[in-house]
């Protein structure tokens, strides 16, 4: 079996696969189990046959912790109804998720609300396979690839639900220690890395309104998020490279004065019990 070929893989990695009905049998799944040790699931442009065959195949890896998804697409249109999660679930620590179909989205969203995710990524980015053309998502990246098309991608993400759900999903009590400014959103052209934002979205007036129409949306739809303060929103690729310094500063910082606590605590704890040698 291969399982007893490859006892330590860690990783796997499916890609540029279209999955049909019945390709997959329970059988397949079984067998999965076998890699204990898979931390990591990678899917890239990857065709999935139903969300239900999907989350059956998460399931199947006991020990998985990371997820990502790539440019997934779904047979099924019109999922009956909501399926059950899969059964790790609530071990993922990290979840990417970037272009995936609708119904794949909501499986996933609902996935890292009962998780204990370190990491959560929601993105729609990158060139898609042209069988995407059509669907919700592509109409947003469209807008995106042009400055003049900004408006109707700022239109899209007011019509789409996942703001909402993202600011619902931030609220579990795993999320309560998120840093000031730790969630950051933006638009991020990544073939225009050497271009300023005003040179990208036309005269500096027009990117500071554009600016401040993505930052009312953003606090708009996610209201709770907003109060507690926890909200970064960002225009250009400096300023995400510039954000994510300043949390990686925040957190060793923090990480440092935790390990200075617990060293306060434990002298605390070993004089509260040390003998007494008063006489």
């Amino acid at each position: 079996m291969l399982s007893g070929k490859l006892p330590e893989l860690l990783m796997i990695s499916i890609t540029d696969a279209e999955w049909t009905v019945g390709s997959m049998r329970m059988q397949c799944f079984e067998c999965l189990t076998a890699f204990r040790l898979v931390h990591t699931l990678a899917i890239t442009n990857v065709t999935v046959p139903s969300v239900a065959q999907l989350a059956r195949l998460i399931s199947a890896l006991p020990g998985l912790g990371t997820l990502w998804c790539d440019g997934v697409e779904c047979s099924q249109k019109h999922p009956v109804s909501p399926v059950s999660l899969p059964v790790n679930s609530a071990h993922l620590e990290q979840l990417d998720v970037r272009w995936v179909a609708p119904a794949i989205q909501d499986l996933l969203v609902r996935i890292s609300q009962v998780s204990r995710l370190r990491k959560l990524v929601l993105a729609v980015v990158g060139d898609l396979h042209p069988s995407s053309r059509g669907s919700r998502s592509q109409a947003l990246l469209d807008a995106t690839h042009a400055a003049d098309d900004l408006d109707g991608a700022l239109t899209m993400m007011e019509e789409d639900v996942i703001l909402v759900q993202l600011d619902d999903t931030l609220q579990a009590e795993y999320f309560a220690d998120i840093a000031p400014g730790g969630i950051c959103l933006g638009f991020d052209d990544a073939d225009n890395d050497w271009t300023s934002p005003e040179e990208l979205f036309g005269t500096e007036s027009s990117f500071r309104e554009r600016h401040n129409r993505w930052d009312e949306l953003i606090r708009r739809k996610m209201p709770r998020c907003n109060v507690r303060g926890i909200l970064t929103t960002v225009y250009s690729f400096e300023e995400e490279t510039k954000w994510r310094s300043n949390m990686d500063e925040f957190h060793e910082a923090r990480q440092n004065q935790e390990s200075k606590t617990g060293v306060e605590v434990q002298r605390e704890d070993d004089a509260e019990h040390a003998p007494d040698s008063s006489g």
